[in-house]
């Protein structure tokens, strides 16, 4: 770590280079990412992952700088992919509930508030069937 800001030495246009890069690589470049991203995945998705940015910067800062990694960094990287975790399981099985009710299978029995059956769901039901039963497999060609 450093102790004072003159111990670093840096010229002016180190500084201009080094904000250049940043603008480019680390802000434009995210976001050209992340807008190519949600043409293909959820936007919640891309925004949770999102939260590994400041993660990742860590571990690469640390693996080609040799940035000393802290014991509060490594527990706040824990909590972040940890809460990533939790979000992605969370939308597989709401994904997997979704698809299971657009298939046709209901998440409660077919009754009504007094305790009946509900006729339209058997009559649906009959008349799916009784028109399955009733076409051959020539229909379909």
């Amino acid at each position: 770590a450093v102790k004072h800001a003159a111990a670093l030495d840096v010229k002016a246009r180190e500084i201009w280079i080094a904000l250049g890069y940043a603008s480019v690589f680390a802000t434009m470049f995210n976001y050209i990412a992340m807008t190519w991203t949600n043409k293909y995945v959820e936007a919640s998705v891309v925004s949770a992952f999102m939260t590994l940015q400041p993660v990742a910067t860590v571990i690469l800062s640390a693996v080609f700088l040799s940035y000393h990694v802290e014991v509060p960094q490594i527990v706040a990287g824990v909590v972040v992919i940890g809460g990533l975790l939790v979000t992605s399981y969370g939308q597989t099985i709401e994904r997997h509930a979704t698809t299971s009710n657009a298939a046709g299978r209901r998440l409660s029995s077919p009754v009504d508030e007094e305790g009946m059956d509900d006729p339209t769901d058997e009559e649906q039901r009959k008349q799916l069937t009784s028109s399955a039963d009733s076409k051959s497999g020539d229909d379909y060609c």
